[in-house]
């Protein structure tokens, strides 16, 4: 019973919170939609800290591995925001050796290991996958 009743309270707070942003939004359109956007930060972090924290019970032998072309969107985002290897471990629940793996494989251009979901010799697929990562910066 007491359960149900905190769901229920955390049901009210986040109907309240939702009119305050409509009634906020009429006013100062520019701080709610700051407000919505903190907030849905809020609830990212909070899922991802979920998942991660779930990630990590498991054995790390028997965590779903990454694709290739997931592997290199890590290493594109380490060097993205200046992440060392320890912080893209933390990151993405991996081990260090992993990090460095990936790295090295893309140092010597091990192509198995790290490589783009298309081709990229070809010039259209390079274009393409160049046009997803500006897309999505």
């Amino acid at each position: 019973m007491m359960i149900r009743a905190l769901l229920l309270v955390a049901q009210w707070i986040g109907s309240a919170h939702d009119r305050w942003r409509r009634s906020a939004a009429r006013q100062r359109p520019l701080a709610a939609e700051a407000n919505a956007l903190r907030d849905r930060i809020e609830k990212l972090r909070s899922e991802n800290g979920l998942l991660r924290t779930r990630l990590r019970r498991l054995d790390p032998h028997r965590r779903p591995h990454f694709r290739p072309w997931e592997r290199l969107e890590i290493l594109a985002h380490r060097v993205r925001y200046g992440m060392s290897i320890e912080t893209t471990a933390r990151a993405f629940v991996l081990a260090r050796q992993i990090v460095l793996n990936g790295i090295g494989a893309s140092e010597r251009a091990i192509v198995r290991l790290v490589r783009s979901r298309e081709p990229v010799n070809k010039l259209p697929h390079l274009v393409g996958e160049i046009s997803r990562i500006v897309k999505r910066e």
